[in-house]
């Protein structure tokens, strides 16, 4: 799941001053558009022969929401809503989008995702454009696989006492067996899942 992410995830990257222009004037006139509910068609004037190229109605409203962080000067990023961040993927994210501010201004915070979240909301003010645009969508990716973490002991209680012979209060040390065991159920398999185990 994690490589298909990836392959999937555009990294955010900063917009040019003319990028930022650019996209100002463009979101201008397609956020007017954006209010029908009919499908939007353009015409591409450097290549005739493409003919027109129709864009879904909830397509153009998203370019146009695009467009206006662009202009703001903000990175933006795209996940699909089911392609979510693995734990590494998150922390490397946050490492790379926001490595600058946690050594300036959150050097003696214990890099627990609260309190690391709290750190970085507290220094918005001083914070990049970069770091601002990832620092939540990172945090909330590790929050949640922690969570979901948790509920692993929940859903699959019964594989691991009975199947691999383990304890609920030390649940990572029977991953290795749920993932290989057999008659595991589907709500432990769905729970591993959301982990990030499988």
């Amino acid at each position: 799941m994690g490589h298909g992410t990836q392959e999937r995830t555009l990294a955010p990257t900063l917009p040019s001053k003319a990028e930022a222009i650019l996209a100002k004037e463009t979101g201008r006139v397609l956020a007017a558009r954006s209010q029908t509910t009919d499908p939007l068609q353009l015409r591409l004037l450097d290549d005739p022969s493409a003919g027109t190229v129709t864009l879904p109605t909830s397509a153009v409203r998203m370019l146009v929401h695009i467009l206006e962080e662009m202009a703001l000067g903000n990175a933006v990023t795209l996940i699909p809503v089911h392609a979510e961040l693995t734990t590494q993927e998150a922390a490397a994210m946050l490492a790379k989008g926001c490595g600058t501010e946690i050594t300036s201004y959150c050097r003696g915070v214990n890099l627990d995702a609260n309190r690391l979240k709290e750190c970085l909301s507290r220094n918005q003010d001083v914070t990049s454009p970069t770091c601002k645009s990832t620092y939540l969508q990172a945090i909330d990716a590790i929050q949640k696989r922690i969570a979901a973490r948790v509920t692993v002991a929940n859903a699959c209680t019964r594989e691991i006492v009975k199947i691999c012979h383990g304890s609920t209060k030390e649940t990572s040390k029977s991953v290795p067996c749920l993932m290989t065991a057999q008659g595991v159920s589907k709500n432990c398999t769905q729970a591993m899942s959301d982990a990030g185990y499988r």
